[in-house]
């Protein structure tokens, strides 16, 4: 079952937080493609909050896994990220979503835990 939960709503005012994304849709043939959003964030935000508030506000073709067991074990929500604070810039590495804290002014890339196993964006196969 998925839900959406909203917090209060958020001021368009804050720091921008660029967030890379690996598109890809094995079914149109298309090589897969890094899309870029800038998203101001006064808070300190969930991956998967992130990923809603794009895709609420900017862009409702993304896909990803919009669930999350709120305890963090479920692994449903599990993505590839790295989170790049200026001086602290971390390897790619797997991670749930519902877990990982974004700061805002942060620049995070995400893609999928398995390229080889893709559905679309950031959806694979478990």
């Amino acid at each position: 079952m998925s839900r959406i939960l909203h917090k209060q709503p958020r001021s368009p005012e804050g720091s921008l937080t660029s967030v890379h994304i690996l598109r890809s849709d094995p079914l149109s043939g298309k090589s897969p493609a890094l899309q870029t959003y800038q998203v101001a964030l006064s808070e300190a935000v969930t991956a998967l909050e992130l990923l809603r508030i794009i895709y609420e506000q900017i862009d409702p073709t993304l896909a990803f896994r919009n669930q999350e067991c709120n305890q963090g074990i479920c692994g449903v929500c599990r993505i590839k990220m790295t989170i790049d604070a200026g001086s602290q810039q971390a390897d790619a590495r797997a991670g749930k979503a519902c877990r990982s804290i974004i700061q805002p002014g942060t620049t995070v890339s995400m893609q999928p835990v398995d390229m080889n196993k893709v559905i679309r964006d950031l959806v694979s196969l478990f």
